[in-house]
């Protein structure tokens, strides 16, 4: 109760400040900078009370920014939410770049059945499912407007790849809270990581068929085939030479890591974004490399080619908690309450359905390969938060459907405000039955628990 009444007394002095004295924060600086402190502490308070009655603390940070946000108390306005995403932009850098690390190739091939397993059934049966609700339900509830079969088809398919997507960010934070380490986490996480870059490549051949059937006036549609690519290869490319050149930095130098890597994932988002400029004006079009691929390539090039990944490893473990506050409270204020209360029905139905396709995928997969009945439960319950990626490729469709484009998209937010809030709770309860949740059961302080084979003896044990 201590972290609940030292919150509502923030929130009480915040509003007090704001409402009673608006000349000494009528600059928008100044007003950003105060409400930017005081929701890093309400979000930690707030986090640490869901702690506390066995919840993540994700799901604290994210419902403390849920609350400031514009569609409850208001201290964030939609345009102050704007004017911070870059420090989100570089929060996701550290996020993605701690995810790469964590992928090692010998665990990957240890386990290549259940992640291929997993790799081909999630994607498959979620995609059948929702392309069959957007396609035949949807018009039968007048959410999906009247148009020819084609573009319906391919509406259809935009929206399947998008309930394909999940979220490392939150896999990571809710691994990173119960220090969990073992083959079940693992593999979550690489097929996290593995299903989002799917989704990358096949949302961005979907969008390409929209403009070779002139279904939307989609700009730049004749060029996607050689622009989505050409993205995927470089972003590949950088994580390539960004991974060197830490690999340098770690042998050479060695010191300041976190303030070395505040200045990387600066690099990189400035980078995505200028290169953009720079080829419109030289190619005709404009590259967008992607930041999280950027990052998270070079995390698993640190670790498994150049070796040199235990120095950034034990360097994000020190500082993951501020990181993952200042995400996950800064996407809290993003998150649209106004949509999930506008659609709430037909978002919780779409929500079940993608659910139940990821059940039935994990079911069907591990139980070819002989899993047992609880690993495949726990595995079902590892896969359902969607964020992230998923956000940013809805907000394309209302550019590449003008009719009914803002309602599908104004469903997508709701569905995914529904997945980031039960996601996570399910995740932290499979990692906990799973009995790699070491950190929830007072083994050691951590982040990085030994596993059962280096428990060392008793005539090891330190007196």
């Amino acid at each position: 109760m201590t972290h609940l009444f030292v919150l509502f007394i923030l929130v009480l002095l915040q509003g007090i400040l704001l409402r009673g004295f608006p000349q000494a924060f009528s600059l928008m600086e100044v007003q950003l900078t105060l409400n930017f402190g005081f929701l890093l502490l309400a979000a930690y308070l707030f986090g640490e009370w869901t702690a506390r009655i066995r919840l993540p603390k994700l799901t604290g940070y994210l419902f403390a920014g849920i609350l400031l946000g514009p569609d409850v108390l208001g201290y964030f306005t939609r345009e102050s939410v704007a004017s911070l995403r870059f420090i989100d932009e570089l929060a996701l850098a550290f996020i993605a770049l701690s995810a790469g690390l964590e992928l090692r190739v010998k665990d990957l091939r240890r386990q290549w059945r259940i992640l291929t397993g997993l790799v081909v059934a999630i994607p498959v049966t979620v995609f059948c499912t929702i392309f069959a609700f957007i396609y035949f339900a949807l018009p039968q509830l007048g959410v999906l407007p009247t148009m020819p079969p084609v573009q319906k088809t391919i509406l259809a398919a935009l929206l399947g790849t998008l309930a394909i997507a999940r979220s490392p960010s939150s896999t990571l934070a809710v691994i990173k809270e119960c220090r969990a380490k073992g083959e079940f986490s693992e593999s979550v996480l690489c097929v996290t990581v593995v299903m989002d870059i799917l989704v990358i490549m096949l949302f961005s051949l979907f969008l390409a068929l929209v403009g070779a059937t002139g279904s939307a006036a989609a700009t730049d549609a004749d060029d996607l085939w050689v622009k989505i690519p050409s993205e995927l290869v470089l972003s590949f490319l950088l994580g390539l030479c960004l991974a060197w050149f830490m690999s340098v930095y770690v042998r050479y130098i060695r010191t300041e890591g976190i303030f070395f890597l505040l200045c990387v994932a600066f690099l990189v988002t400035r980078l995505s974004h200028g290169l953009a400029g720079h080829t419109e004006s030289m190619l005709g079009f404009s590259l967008h490399l992607e930041p999280l691929l950027i990052c998270m390539s070079a995390g698993f090039f640190l670790q498994n080619l150049f070796k040199r990944g235990e120095f950034y490893e034990a360097t994000i473990d020190r500082s993951f908690l501020p990181i993952f506050v200042v995400f996950f409270a800064l996407a809290g204020t993003g998150l649209s309450l106004e949509a999930l209360g506008s659609m709430w029905q037909v978002a919780i139905v779409y929500a079940l359905i993608r659910i139940l396709g990821v059940f039935v995928a994990c079911h069907v997969s591990l139980g070819l390969l002989g899993s047992p009945m609880k690993m495949r439960n726990l595995y079902g319950m590892s896969f359902i938060t969607q964020a992230g990626v998923s956000i940013g490729l809805a907000g394309l469709i209302p550019r590449r459907f003008p009719e009914g484009g803002e309602t599908l998209f104004t469903l997508l937010l709701a569905v995914i405000v529904i997945n980031q809030i039960v996601g996570p709770i399910a995740f932290k309860t499979a990692l906990v039955q799973s009995g790699e949740a070491k950190g929830l059961r007072g083994q050691g302080s951590g982040i990085r628990e030994q596993g059962p084979s280096q428990i060392p003896t008793s005539k090891e044990k330190e007196p």
